[in-house]
Order: structure tokens, then C-alpha cells, then sequence
């Protein structure tokens, strides 16, 4: 059984309605609300998203500064050796939702450094996360999700895994718009994709404006071709990329787009 099962019916509608929120994000003040909307869904008391480069913890990308101060960060970036998921996330690709309680004991994790100088003092023992990205050398991202009282449980676990791969996608087509663009930017992007990318031309204009947030009708306005062939272009898209979901084909459209190899 998948995530999805463990959800109830609203569950389920709220959290497809919050990945369809997520998927139309173009700014990042919007993409922090809808982080914080992630955490209100799951019930979680706080919220974050935090990256690593070259094994340095150093960038915040989203949380309450006033919950997670300087000086609980500062924890982070000298002790992220002594955490049972960050230290194994920047050696390998995280899969799905983790619980901190799924790695290491209550009992022993409070006799800790990073537990007294993190958790205890932000007062949230309780953290459920899932890896949005990833790359070699000491490179990830995360979002984790904190509360007091009781551990996350399966519903908690079963939503987060629902709305990661959104999450991700939705911090891929940001940086594809905050940060410098390839040599080539010059070129449109269907140019930049049908190049990079094993599909025919007609179908790298598909891939273009899908990874925009466009909607099949609104690609089949855009391009003067009927719904159903769109349907049956994405269909052809997901096939030759080896992908499932608009989530995935909008994250490989837009690392071809910015010109850096995909993870494995």
C-alpha cells in the first residue's frame, strides 16, 4: 500500500488542492506561504527548509526567523554531524518521509549535543522531514517539520510524501528564474529542450509550457492544437523521460533548462 492510503478522504483533497497551489508558484514569497500551508496541514508547530553546499549548512531558504534563531542555527551548522538523517543525506538520495524517531531512540538522542542545543531549547523534540534535493559533495535540501506534545504518525508521514516531489519542483523552477541562466539563454527554452532533451521539437514546446504552469487547455491555446493532443504529446514526454508525474517532467525540464546534470 502507498502513502496515499494511509489518508483520509479530505486529507487527500486538501493536500492534491495544495499541490495544485504549489505547481502555480512563480514567486518566492508565494512558495514560502505554501511552505508554511505544508505545515499547517500536517499540524506541525514549525517549519523549514534548509540546504547544504560543500558540507556546510549555511542557507535558510524558509522558516520563522523569530522560532529559528541565529543561535539555533548556529547549532545546526556545528553539530549537523551528530543528526541520524542530515549526516546520511548529503552522502546519498533520501527516500520519502523520515521520522527522527525512525533512526535514532528518544532516551539516547536527548543525551545529545545537537538535542540540547537544537531541539530542546527551540522546544520541539518531534521532527518530520523529507529530502527535496540532492547532489554530490556535500549537497542536499530538506524541509523538516517540528512540533511538541506527540510524534508525527502515519497521516503526517503519508501527506508530506504526497507533497514533497511538488515541493521540489516547485524550488527547481524558482532557481530556474532567481538564478544566472546557460550560455545559451538566448535561445527560447523549446530550442534549449528539443536540444538537451530526446524529444521532437513539437513536444519540447509541450515540455516548455507545461514547466510553466500551464494547463493542457492553455498549451493547446499557446500552440493552436486541440486538448486531446496535448494529452497525447505529455503522454509521449513522460514515456521518453522516464517520468510519471507533471511534478517530475517540470524538475527535468528545468535542470536541462539551467544547463546541470540530473542526479541518479
Amino acid at each position: 500500500m502507498g502513502a496515499e492510503s494511509e489518508l483520509r478522504i479530505a486529507d487527500a483533497r486538501a493536500a492534491l488542492a495544495l499541490a495544485a497551489e504549489l505547481a502555480e508558484c512563480v514567486e518566492e514569497a508565494t512558495f514560502t506561504d505554501r511552505i508554511e500551508a505544508v505545515g499547517a496541514l500536517i499540524e506541525a508547530e514549525g517549519v523549514i527548509v534548509s540546504a547544504v553546499h560543500d558540507w556546510v549548512p549555511s542557507a535558510l531558504e524558509a522558516g520563522d526567523p523569530d522560532l529559528y534563531r541565529p543561535e539555533l542555527l548556529g547549532a545546526i551548522d556545528r553539530d549537523w554531524r551528530d543528526h541520524p538523517v542530515m549526516a546520511p543525506d548529503l552522502t546519498t538520495p533520501g527516500r520519502g518521509a523520515r521520522l527522527l524517531s525512525d533512526f535514532v531512540a528518544y532516551r539516547g538522542w536527548q543525551r545529545r549535543a545537537l538535542f540540547n542545543e537544537f531541539y530542546r531549547p527551540l522546544g520541539m523534540p518531534y521532527e518530520l522531514s523529507a529530502q527535496l534535493a540532492w547532489g554530490p559533495a556535500g549537497s542536499s535540501c530538506c524541509i523538516a517539520l517540528h512540533r511538541s506534545g506527540r510524534d508525527f504518525g502515519p497521516r503526517e508521514r503519508a501527506l508530506l510524501e504526497v507533497l514533497a516531489p511538488h515541493l521540489s519542483a516547485g524550488r527547481v523552477r524558482l532557481a530556474a528564474r532567481y538564478r544566472p541562466r546557460p550560455a545559451d539563454a538566448a535561445a527560447e527554452p523549446e530550442a534549449i529542450l528539443a536540444r538537451r532533451l530526446p524529444l521532437t521539437a513539437r513536444q519540447a514546446e509541450v515540455l516548455a509550457r507545461l514547466a510553466d504552469g500551464r494547463t493542457n487547455a492553455g498549451i493547446a491555446h499557446d500552440l493552436g492544437i486541440s486538448p486531446h493532443t496535448v494529452v497525447r504529446h505529455v503522454d509521449h514526454i513522460y514515456r521518453k523521460l522516464g517520468v510519471q508525474t507533471r511534478a517530475a517532467a517540470t524538475k527535468v525540464a528545468l535542470t536541462a533548462l539551467l544547463g546541470e546534470p540530473q542526479a541518479g
